[in-house]
């Protein structure tokens, strides 16, 4: 352009607003460093959100002031055409806001609620712990970090925070069978979203196989959920208020006094650290109601590339 300003030849430099490649975008606390020398790999290849939506800003903000140096060079010409570029980029980013606006609708939709609460209800009625809408939306951010953490795009994680949520919703019918349950209740209501039909079967098929009597993972967004299911042991969620009336899984989930997930730096473990007062629950209490959770945990952690490790009080178990 430069060259064209101070009157060079261009009979052989023909521009156009295609011949525009997306810039690399290099992320700085305060703002950004736009490389136009270089270009950076296909947006859809990209996935680390946060990348791929500064790319987007980037390579629109690029086209814009090129296509206004472009008009100011040749004043009388046609306008020129927007580019099947400049297209896919528009489109991908209404796609990212359609995708949270769904997990928004679901997460605030009073009848998945009301299903939510309802097999609470049930459930404490039993002696069951709580699995409530408190439950389910840390499950749906969770699922949603383990993702995101692992460097997968947004629609991933929306997918799986959708799943998150919704994976409780069959205990409104029973608690035995509860995530085939969820899995049917979930589909009836997705379909009055503008959910595509593959993402709604990738959400219903997390849901229904989040159980360890009958489930597993089979993708990334099923292992998602049900790492962040099966680790969601703390002491709030004992519904009990008398310690003398506890069982087991009351004894156990009062037990833990801190529960963190971490994915270490190398992206190569998840570690499930508690730490368990053994006045209320030992270890082996623990093992005796959660050892098969753990295992759908290490095989879950498995499909993300993961290997699961569970540490109580500062000694690894597994």
């Amino acid at each position: 352009l430069q060259k064209m300003k101070d009157g060079a030849k261009i009979d052989a430099f023909n521009i156009s607003v295609t011949d525009i490649h997306m810039t690399k975008a290099i992320s700085y606390k305060d703002g950004f460093e736009v490389d136009y020398s270089k270009n950076v790999p296909n947006l859809n290849e990209l996935k680390n959100t946060k990348l791929k939506n500064q790319a987007l800003m980037v390579n629109n903000y690029v086209i814009l002031k090129m296509k206004a140096e472009m008009n100011n060079l040749f004043k009388g010409e046609k306008e020129y055409e927007r580019s099947e570029q400049e297209k896919a980029l528009t489109k991908a980013s209404i796609d990212v806001k359609m995708e949270t606006k769904i997990y928004e609708d679901i997460r605030d939709n009073k009848e998945i609620r009301a299903y939510i609460e309802k097999g609470n209800e049930k459930l404490s009625a039993i002696g069951f712990t709580d699995h409530s809408v408190k439950h389910c939306a840390l499950v749906a951010e969770r699922a949603g970090d383990i993702l995101t953490a692992l460097g997968y795009a947004e629609h991933e994680v929306e997918l799986a925070k959708i799943a998150g949520f919704m994976h409780d919703m069959g205990n409104m019918i029973n608690r035995s069978r509860h995530a085939e349950y969820g899995g049917i209740l979930a589909n009836e209501v997705l379909k009055g979203t503008d959910m595509s039909l593959e993402d709604r079967l990738v959400v219903v098929a997390a849901i229904s196989n989040h159980d360890e009597s009958t489930g597993g993972a089979f993708d990334v967004c099923s292992a998602a959920v049900i790492i962040a299911d099966k680790t969601d042991v703390r002491r709030n969620r004992v519904l009990e208020r008398d310690s003398n009336q506890f069982d087991i899984h009351d004894r156990v989930n009062y037990s833990v006094k801190k529960s963190i997930l971490k994915i270490n730096e190398e992206k190569t473990i998840v570690k499930l650290k508690l730490t368990v007062d053994t006045k209320y629950g030992t270890v082996m209490d623990y093992f005796e109601i959660f050892m098969t959770r753990m295992i759908l945990c290490r095989k879950a952690a498995e499909k993300l590339e993961l290997q699961f490790k569970l540490i109580i009080n500062e000694q690894q178990l597994i």
